[in-house]
């Protein structure tokens, strides 16, 4: 460190910025904005860049009151940069996660210096707007060109490459990933090779070394050889969109350059140090982002074990990036480093092919499809294999600071003994590596109801490795179980499901579970159904035998243990005839952990909820959770049922703006007068209730 300044101030201007960020301070001075925050405002401003972002396209509009903004409209929308717009909608703040293993928008859009948001926007003409200056009209021309290139650079390549390479193509090429179908990029992040879709050192010393190469043969002056590549590379970066990955190479390449031009030596560590500094000193919640994380750890890694040979290079790399690639995608490529021994060194060949592909057309693509239709078979045939993917949730932070000590003792080993064959015996240690990283305590039982929408999914872990469903369904969300469920589960490490409950078979409520069937990612052992006639609940048992899981039928007086958990089925009651309604005759669950008690109803109501009150008038019972029936619609959850299991905390289970207007003043003016505490998913996002059988605590995803 000593020797190495630069690498010091690095270290010590990082943790400055994680202490900051923990004490709550924010990084970045937010705008202040006049007038109410979170409410309708129309704001003026000019086009910074318009990208087609899912079904629409996101627009960043720059020079407003609330500074950068980000706009989400449906369609393709085409605004050429500098384009003076006004926008009238509500204003939000950035999203954080809704749910655990959520994206974190908020994030994303803080590290472009984006505050605020706005969904489908009135837009119209800034007709008033002020004459721009003569920088920001280079500026705008700029990004226009930018953009336009970007565009025709999509629309060239989708017309000569075929309709799943030509995806790929553009998001090694130009960094837009949107061409991409979602199987895709499951099949190449199951792989261990999606680190190569982004825009990397490695594009950029494709272009910026080979133009270098090529310029000193030709016989120009250094001065060219360094403005020339530096100029393109410039542009380049700007053109894929600026990732953290691209700014980095291209600070390191500046660098080697200008060192080069000094007649002094290219040190880097002390260059990937600079390119932090100064990363984080235009935008310190780069710190935070993934993909600088991703970045400067592989580059480390190679720098540190560069000199080892190809196998232990790519070795290193994978064990020492996998905590960060578990933090951001919860589950181990097990094959990744095999695959990426023959990927990487193709990737090279692949993109100069492709280049050439998108220039000459023709005979020209061939090359290129034929690479990548090769790669594909290599991970297809990968994901065959047993354990191809494992699942290891988001690691802890105990068991990572054990998992680089172990790492630390088995790199030093294997580089004493790198001359002798024995050093091979301590491969072995590899598998107790990643069982550090498998390990998660469970001091308490953990019951969270996720933010799935108008609909209903709660997720309850058991101490000792249980693992609960009540509901999963949605509809106001599409693929639910990919978009929710499947994150979650993800991130708490959760492969199995060892009870599944489904209250009653409304879409609302099962939608995301019969994707959870077909999902190899998690094994449900027993399904467990109301005991009443209903095809759609005869559907879904059909479904879950048919993916291997028990089904069980269950009425009142059931009840199933799972560690020191019971849950006991109060209902429907099998001595009242069989109702057609399926909110009346669903399932309603107690669930007793010590001294916790929760109570979960479904959308019971009508004679369903009287059987309830009957069974509570001669039982009665303190609970400390409550989930609020059917959404918290008008007549559900009575005063009279409030009064009897008196709840510290109640949940309401609903979609922001639905249509059916849930939850009803009424019921929140009942559950207010009986002194619960009210949390809505709508609001808070997913609520999770804590408790180790004694003392219980709550929280919210945007608490």
């Amino acid at each position: 460190m000593r020797r190495r300044p630069a690498c010091l101030f690095f270290a010590v201007f990082a943790a400055i910025l994680i202490l900051l960020d923990a004490a709550g301070c924010p990084l970045i001075p937010e705008p202040r904005i006049r007038g109410p925050r979170n409410g309708h405002a129309a704001l003026k401003g000019w086009v910074f860049s318009c990208e087609k972002s899912g079904s629409g396209s996101r627009i960043i509009l720059r020079g407003t009151a609330a500074g950068r903004i980000s706009l989400f409209v449906s369609g393709e929308q085409d605004f050429p940069a500098g384009t003076p717009l006004l926008a009238e909608g509500v204003l939000e703040r950035a999203k954080k996660p809704e749910n655990p293993g959520g994206y974190d928008e908020a994030l994303y859009l803080k590290v472009r210096g984006i505050f605020y948001t706005m969904y489908h926007p009135e837009l119209s003409p800034w007709k008033d707007a002020p004459k721009r200056s003569f920088l920001q009209l280079a500026s705008d021309t700029v990004k226009e060109i930018q953009g336009k290139a970007r565009s025709a650079a999509r629309r060239r390549i989708s017309g000569i490459f075929p309709p799943e390479e030509a995806g790929i193509v553009c998001a090694l090429l130009t960094g837009d990933r949107t061409m991409i179908g979602d199987d895709t990029k499951d099949l190449w992040r199951t792989g261990g090779v999606m680190h190569m879709l982004a825009i990397s050192g490695l594009h950029l010393s494709v272009i910026g070394l080979g133009l270098c190469a090529l310029l000193k043969r030709a016989g120009l002056g250094f001065a060219v050889q360094l403005a020339l590549p530096s100029a393109l590379m410039l542009l380049f970066a700007g053109f894929t969109g600026g990732s953290p990955s691209t700014l980095r190479a291209l600070f390191m390449f500046l660098i080697r350059m200008a060192a080069a031009r000094r007649g002094r030596p290219y040190d880097p560590p002390s260059a990937l140090a600079a390119a932090g500094c100064a990363m984080l000193a235009e935008n310190p919640y780069y710190l935070f982002f993934s993909g600088f994380q991703l970045s400067f750890a592989a580059v480390l890694i190679c720098i540190l074990f560069g000199k080892r040979g190809t196998f232990m290079t790519s070795l290193m790399l994978w064990l020492g990036m996998l905590p960060l690639v578990l933090g951001t995608y919860y589950e181990m490529p097990l094959y990744g480093v095999l695959v990426n021994l023959i990927a990487v060194p193709a990737l090279p060949a692949i993109l100069l092919s492709g280049m050439a592909g998108c220039v000459l057309g023709g005979a020209a693509v061939i090359p290129s499809v034929f690479m990548l239709r090769g790669l594909r078979l290599l991970l297809e045939l990968c994901q065959g294999f047993p354990f191809s993917s494992v699942v290891f949730g988001s690691p802890q932070w105990g068991t990572v600071l054990l998992y680089y000590a172990a790492l630390f003792v088995f790199s030093r080993v294997t580089m004493k003994y790198r001359l002798q064959k024995k050093r091979f015996l301590f491969f072995a240690m590899i598998p107790l590596l990643l069982l550090i990283l498998r390990i998660r305590i469970r001091t308490g039982i953990t019951v969270t109801c996720l933010s799935v929408g108008q609909g209903d999914g709660i997720l309850i872990e058991v101490p000792g490795g249980g693992n609960v469903m009540i509901d999963g369904g949605s509809s106001s969300r599409q693929e639910i179980e990919r978009n929710v469920i499947l994150p979650c589960l993800k991130h708490e490490g959760i492969t199995r499901l060892d009870l599944v409950f489904v209250s009653h078979a409304d879409e609302d409520h099962i939608s995301g579970i019969r994707g959870l069937f077909r999902n190899p990612a998690v094994k449900v052992r027993t399904l467990v159904l109301p005991d009443i006639k209903d095809e759609a609940c005869d559907d879904l048992a059909a479904d879950a035998r048919a993916f291997g899981a028990e089904v069980i039928r269950t009425a009142a007086g059931d009840r199933f243990t799972l560690g020191k958990a019971v849950f006991d089925v109060l209902g429907p009651d099998p001595r009242m005839p069989k109702m057609a309604d399926r909110n009346e005759s669903c399932t309603v669950l107690a669930l007793r952990y010590g001294d916790f008690d929760a109570l979960f109803t479904g959308d019971v109501c009508g004679d369903g909820e009287m059987n309830l009150i009957r069974y509570f008038r001669k039982r009665p019972g303190k609970f400390e959770m409550l989930k609020v029936a059917h959404h918290g619609s008008e007549y559900s959850t009575p005063d009279e049922l409030l009064q009897i299991v008196k709840p510290l905390i109640s949940v309401i289970s609903c979609g922001r703006n639905n249509l059916y207007r849930h939850p009803h003043e009424a019921l929140l003016e009942r559950l207010k007068k009986n002194g619960t505490k009210v949390l809505r998913t709508d609001l808070d996002g997913a609520v999770s209730v804590w408790s180790d059988g004694k003392n219980c605590r709550v929280s919210s995803a945007r608490s």
